[in-house]
């Protein structure tokens, strides 16, 4: 508007009407327009603060490194599983009364760089050899590959965080964590006493090629504690005391998820800067947390494998629609629902078709197996079937592909959702 009066007064030629009209304009106008522009500013502003898209829909990002070479001085990805890179002890005599008790004993975990098809092939009874070092001998030993749940158990449970927070959960995009297997004992063996176990040699056939022992899963997601020195208040409810923490200025109250034991039946309240967590425990001085970490701009990440995101390409579009609670009618909307994550990049969208529910090779796994639906318990629910097609095929594509099933079965929960990786290119129909 400015610009556009500025212009017109260029046009006057006669320097007295064009400096009344100067004044005029100036005195009359430019205060209106300031006050509109600000206005605008403040209306566009409660928009972005009312949706809350970057502060509640935190990313959550996920690669692979090896523990050997992790960077302690990372600020942005941290292991997913502390133990991992922490030097534990095992000693012979604890390995020995595991066995006395018939106990699983889990010696290792280690990940195979597959197809989600080929080690769905995987022959569980199948035995390894293998070799148990100690400080003072080696032993031949006999292992099992079992699939491991020590990662996918993290995610179960970061679910549970999300619903004690009152956030609104997006599966997480971690193609990485269905690769990953225990090696389990197979066959009793004869341990000498008070030996420390060095180190297992395995020797896994042809799998060998795949197998990559050093590979732990990291995260965006540190586990840290808030402290505080502030006093408990009693509440209203009976046995209940609110704590509350103080952020430092400036930080988010969407940065932290309060972790809860599953025998604490406790909720948080989020103010502006402070974090408060209601529970009956009175003596509370420090709470374990999860803290996002988000990616610096200015940091260059140099990792070796790829960072994967649960991100949305375009976070308003999505957010105002989700605030909306729009029912998807038409097949155009599923796509565009699917195009908004960023992981959407690496495939085109082939068909998607409504089809009987038949018994067939299924190519996609269920990311959110945790989430219970207990009202709709119909196993004859027709699928809903979405053929992608990989721009680059790699060992991860139906992983990646899984995940955006996943979430296409959140918004379609009368569906069994299911994807395809498709091999020749068709039109969306």
């Amino acid at each position: 508007m400015k610009e556009q009066i500025k212009n017109n007064l260029n046009k006057v030629t006669d320097l007295e009407k064009k400096k009344l009209l100067k004044e005029t304009l100036n005195f009359v106008f430019s205060g209106m327009i300031d006050y509109t522009d600000y206005m605008y500013e403040k209306i566009h502003q409660r928009v972005f603060e009312e949706l809350n898209l970057d502060e509640q829909r935190k990313k959550i990002y996920v690669t692979l490194q090896d523990k050997e070479k992790y960077d302690y001085l990372d600020d942005f990805m941290f292991p997913m599983d502390k133990s991992d890179i922490q030097k534990t002890e095992v000693t012979t005599n604890e390995l020995r009364e595991k066995m006395e008790q018939n106990q699983k004993i889990v010696l290792g975990t280690t990940y195979l760089k597959e197809d989600f098809l080929k080690l769905e092939k995987l022959d569980f009874n199948q035995v390894y050899d293998g070799v148990l070092v100690t400080d003072v001998k080696k032993y031949p030993i006999k292992i099992r590959l079992k699939k491991s749940d020590k990662y996918l158990h993290k995610i179960k449970m970061l679910y549970q965080y999300y619903q004690q927070n009152n956030m609104e959960w997006v599966s997480v995009n971690a193609p990485y964590l269905s690769k990953y297997y225990d090696y389990v004992l197979a066959e009793k063996v004869e341990l000498g006493e008070e030996e420390k176990v060095m180190d297992i040699i395995l020797s896994l056939g042809h799998l060998d090629a795949i197998n990559y022992s050093s590979l732990i899963p990291f995260w965006n997601l540190e586990e840290t504690y808030l402290t505080s020195a502030n006093f408990p208040i009693a509440t209203g409810e009976s046995l209940r005391f609110q704590h509350t923490f103080s952020l430092d200025d400036g930080e988010s109250v969407y940065r932290y998820i309060v972790c809860f034991e599953q025998d604490h039946d406790g909720y948080v309240i989020r103010g502006k800067h402070t974090i408060s967590i209601v529970i009956t425990e009175e003596n509370m001085s420090s709470w374990p947390v999860y803290k996002f970490h988000d990616k610096n701009p200015d940091i260059h990440y140099d990792y070796e494998y790829p960072v994967y995101s649960n991100g949305n390409i375009d976070s308003f579009m999505v957010g105002f629609s989700r605030c909306q609670k729009r029912v998807i009618r038409s097949k155009a909307e599923l796509v565009r629902l699917l195009k908004s994550y960023e992981i959407s990049n690496e495939f085109d969208i082939i068909n998607i078709n409504i089809i009987d529910n038949i018994e067939y090779k299924k190519e996609t796994y269920n990311i959110n197996y945790f989430i219970e639906d207990d009202i709709r318990t119909d196993v004859k629910r027709k699928q809903l079937r979405v053929t992608l097609k990989a721009k680059q095929e790699s060992y991860l594509s139906r992983d990646l592909m899984s995940f955006l099933i996943g979430e296409l079965q959140n918004y379609f929960p009368e569906y069994e959702c299911v994807g395809m990786l498709a091999g020749n290119s068709e039109s969306v129909s």
